[in-house]
């Protein structure tokens, strides 16, 4: 209607002159008008549209907008566009509504992470602070305490930690019962000092072996704190458990209540607790078992010292009648008896020498326990002491059929030393002696050899080896032991008291030195010790050396123990010879035979008792030998001393006999004699010992009274 109202007034002012025209105009424009109208309706719907759909576009954009900002500024993750259009519009803002929900779900699950994080943090910062009480705990507990001092620092290491304001520790005793050792806060003789089991609370947690927990405890205790007083209203009542037993109960008091947390670390902490309290008692025990021990110890010492000491000075009374009964028997051995009575003493003599071996060891091994045996330092002439050993080793091995007795001295042992040639003397002959005693056929060597040397001093190692029957590991264990030897059926088959290796430890050990055993059943044994010595004014070892034309002398040894071979060629080549060796006496008249188109033999050192030819058999084909140019000096050695033998070796013409164990003075000696030779005071007596011997031709015959 709007839009027709000007072509009404249109036609108005026309008037009536122009109706006509107007009505064809109309006629024929009504339809271009028509189109006209119709376009500008179009336009005008067209342009009303257009702005209707740019006015509502641009408010949906405008509202997303503000809520982007608004989400922004206030970072409020719920807020989300209220568009429900579709298009590129509604797209939008669905997309922006899916963002914002994919960010919220991330900022929730990234603040649920930091909360579980912050719990982690919380719950490892709390193991932690546990695990730091522990330690210092274990600290405090920690080393040798007695159960009060322990006590004291058990509490305080608790209240440093748990902040409580009283505490009280009871123990239990072997006689079951609980007992206050040690209070915090508190003064020690208030309240019960012992405490049945089931007795109260205490007594009751003991025996439940569970906690108690009691809040807002009326009038328990009274602590001075300034000038007030305060009372703990929160009471733990804990019991300390080891192998599932009771062994000490924690009264503690605070004035605010017992978390669950600290309960728990005090059931933790507990473990720690009873194995310190446990140690503690049995420390405590042992040190009470200590000084019982000790006492008694001590009232045996002084009954072994006073035993020791009257053995030891009761020696001479033993000894002397001893000596009356050896030497009576001597002497009558000496006169004419009948073959019953010389059966008689001989039988005396034995037994006696028997016994003064038993009463010699007992009375050594007093006297060291009374610590009486003083250990001497002289000068002695090494070789000298071994060949006293040798004496008295050769008795009872010459006793044997098939057993020698051979010593190898190392020419780097030096022979003049400082020290008690009786002691190391009395240790090698009951070495000796053991070896002998043990050993049917074989050998026993005895070597000596330096371990060490400095201007003043020597460590010797002597070694005494045998092919006797043996010892297992079990036997080994108990040879040391005063009283004891190898098993019971030892002493029964083979006698003797169990004190020679222990009095000969103590001796090895009173001269700087130590004493072990090696061996195996049916392998033989090895005894060894070492030994410190003084050097004489001698150090070096003594060497024999032979005249210019003996040097180089060509010499054969035939003996048929590897060992005797060794140490006769180390001896020997010490002087300068060329040595062979042979095995047996067959091999010996092929070894004179090959040698003596060329360079023959000057010497040869024959073994009587050898498999097959022996020593005196194969001496006699060497000498009655027709085709041989040069017949060599044969020196016989033999480690059985017997006169026949010595006898048969002057009939063939030997040049020397010699007894086993050799030593090289000794070899020196005969194989200088043998070849001839002038033999120069090489014995070893000092002047001074031979201007003594002198002396002693002065007063000869002189009338002795002995008492």
């Amino acid at each position: 209607a709007t839009i027709m109202t000007p072509i009404d007034d249109f036609f108005v002012l026309l008037g009536d002159r122009t109706k006509s025209q107007v009505k064809h105009l109309s006629n024929i424009g009504f339809r271009y008008l028509f189109v006209i109208i119709a376009s500008i309706i179009v336009l005008n719907i067209m342009a009303f549209g257009g702005y209707y759909l740019i006015h509502v576009r641009m408010r949906q954009i405008r509202s997303l907008i503000d809520t982007m900002v608004e989400a922004q500024e206030s970072n409020n993750l719920s807020l989300r566009a209220n568009i429900r259009a579709l298009g590129e519009i509604g797209q939008a803002g669905r997309a922006f509504n899916s963002l914002m929900d994919t960010v919220r779900e991330s900022v929730d699950k990234s603040n649920r992470t930091t909360e579980s994080l912050q719990k982690i943090n919380r719950r490892i910062e709390r193991e932690n602070q546990d695990q730091a009480g522990l330690n210092a705990l274990s600290k405090a507990l920690r080393g040798e305490q007695t159960i009060k001092s322990l006590a004291d620092n058990l509490l305080n290491s608790l209240a440093a930690f748990l902040k409580f304001q009283t505490g009280i520790i009871y123990v239990r005793t072997a006689e079951n019962i609980l007992n206050r050792v040690a209070t915090y806060a508190l003064p020690m003789d208030k309240g019960p000092q012992t405490i049945q089991p089931g007795q109260g609370l205490i007594g009751q947690a003991a025996k439940d072996q569970k906690p108690k927990v009691i809040e807002e405890a009326q009038g328990y205790a009274n602590i001075l704190v300034g000038v007030g007083e305060i009372s703990p209203a929160n009471i733990l009542i804990f019991p300390i458990l080891h192998n599932e037993q009771t062994i000490g109960v924690l009264e503690l008091g605070s004035l605010t209540p017992f978390s669950q947390s600290e309960i728990e670390w005090i059931g933790k902490a507990s473990g720690t607790m009873a194995v310190a309290i446990r140690l503690s008692l049995d420390i405590g025990e042992r040190e009470k078992n200590r000084n019982d021990l000790e006492i008694a110890r001590d009232a045996a010492d002084k009954a072994n010292k006073a035993k020791g000491e009257f053995l030891a000075n009761m020696s001479h009374e033993i000894r002397t009648p001893m000596n009356a009964v050896l030497g009576l028997a001597h002497l009558a051995l000496k006169t004419d008896l009948t073959p019953k009575l010389r059966d008689y003493l001989n039988k005396i003599q034995g037994s006696a020498n028997s016994l003064l071996g038993i009463i010699n060891d007992i009375l050594d091994y007093s006297k060291i326990e009374a610590g009486k045996l003083d250990m001497e330092a002289v000068e002695f002439d090494l070789s000298k002491t071994m060949d006293n050993v040798a004496n008295l080793i050769t008795v009872k091995a010459n006793e044997k059929e098939n057993l020698e007795v051979l010593f190898n001295l190392d020419t780097e042992v030096p022979n003049l030393l400082i020290g008690d040639s009786l002691r190391l003397n009395q240790i090698l002959v009951n070495l000796g002696n053991n070896a002998v005693k043990f050993t049917d056929r074989g050998e026993i060597v005895l070597t000596t050899r330096l371990i060490e040397k400095s201007d003043d001093q020597v460590t010797l190692q002597f070694t005494m080896r045998d092919t006797g029957i043996g010892m297992s590991e079990q036997q080994q264990a108990r040879l040391f032991q005063a009283f004891s030897q190898a098993d019971s059926s030892t002493t029964r088959k083979y006698g003797g008291t169990g004190l020679g290796l222990t009095i000969c430890k103590r001796l090895v050990n009173m001269m700087g030195g130590d004493i072990w055993v090696e061996s195996a059943p049916g392998k033989g044994t090895i005894f060894s010790f070492t030994a410190n010595f003084g050097l004489g004014k001698e150090t070096g070892k003594k060497r024999y050396v032979p005249s210019r034309d003996l040097r180089g002398l060509k010499v054969l040894v035939v003996d048929d123990s590897a060992a005797s071979r060794g140490i006769l060629r180390n001896i020997l080549e010490s002087f300068s010879f060329e040595v062979y060796l042979a095995q047996s006496g067959k091999e010996a008249l092929e070894e004179i035979e090959s040698a003596d188109q060329n360079r023959p033999f000057e010497l040869v050192l024959m073994d009587w008792k050898m498999p097959g030819m022996d020593g005196l058999e194969t001496s006699r084909r060497i000498k009655t030998h027709k085709a041989l140019n040069k017949i060599p000096a044969i020196v016989i050695i033999t480690a059985y001393g017997r006169e026949e033998i010595m006898q048969q070796a002057d009939e063939i013409g030997l040049e020397g006999f010699l007894h086993k164990p050799v030593s090289a003075s000794l070899l020196f000696d005969v194989i200088m004699q043998a070849l001839g030779k002038e033999v120069e005071d090489l014995s070893g007596i000092s002047p001074e010992v031979e201007e003594t011997v002198e002396g002693m031709q002065s007063i000869a015959g002189t009338r002795v009274l002995l008492v």
